[in-house]
């Protein structure tokens, strides 16, 4: 008997311990990811990404840059402009489970003066957040 309850206060204390260690991991944190719904050719040399920020997480964050790559072509598959991007300072406040909308103005004088249909593609889309100001 005593080798059977000693055995079971091991294994209650392993049982205990161990659950104390994975509530730890179980912190609150936020994951704020940005989300191109449009790119507009505004004017030559100027471009508006358009998009909106979601915060995944349970806690409140602050998105502070941007990195993306910015491919726009013709119907036919030819580039019309590509380059990457950083948005650096944007301090746009996102709370959990909550999507803010926000827009980049590109300002590149190799954007062109483009009129007809275009295709757009973001790619490599890099949020970076902190939980202060």
């Amino acid at each position: 008997m005593r080798i059977f309850k000693s055995t079971f206060l091991a294994f209650v204390a392993v049982f205990v311990l161990g659950s104390v260690f994975c509530l730890q991991g179980a912190e609150a944190r936020p994951h704020i990811i940005f989300h191109v719904e449009h790119v507009k050719l505004t004017a030559p040399g100027r471009a508006a990404v358009s998009g909106y920020f979601e915060n995944t997480g349970d806690r409140t964050a602050y998105a502070k840059e941007i990195q993306y790559d910015l491919t726009v072509s013709n119907p036919n598959g030819g580039i019309i402009y590509q380059n990457p991007s950083i948005h650096q300072h944007t301090n746009v406040k996102v709370a959990p489970n909550q999507k803010v909308h926000h827009t980049f103005q590109l300002k590149d004088s190799q954007i062109p003066r483009y009129k007809h249909r275009y295709h757009w593609h973001i790619g490599n889309v890099r949020t970076h957040w902190h939980t202060n100001k």
